[in-house]
């Protein structure tokens, strides 16, 4: 039988941090962050056109400004 694990890993944030530090050094903090630097990008550059888009719409159906709670919670 395998032997069951008893001890948590992270106990903290602080903890975990320290944990990361020691065992990967300095690439063990920036791990996924290269994923995060492609994505974001894309997903802003597709979100904000199409959150604009919106926007237009949903006022002129609406009658109402851009800025308009109404019209700003639809889009």
């Amino acid at each position: 039988m395998d032997k069951e694990i008893t001890e948590k890993v992270y106990t903290r944030i602080h903890h975990s941090f320290q944990r990361i530090w020691q065992e990967e050094g300095i690439r063990g903090l920036f791990k996924g962050y290269r994923a995060t630097l492609v994505c974001t990008p894309v997903f802003h550059s597709i979100y904000f056109p199409i959150y604009e888009r919106l926007r237009l719409t949903f006022s002129e159906l609406l009658g109402a400004e851009k800025e308009d709670f109404k019209v700003v919670f639809a889009s």
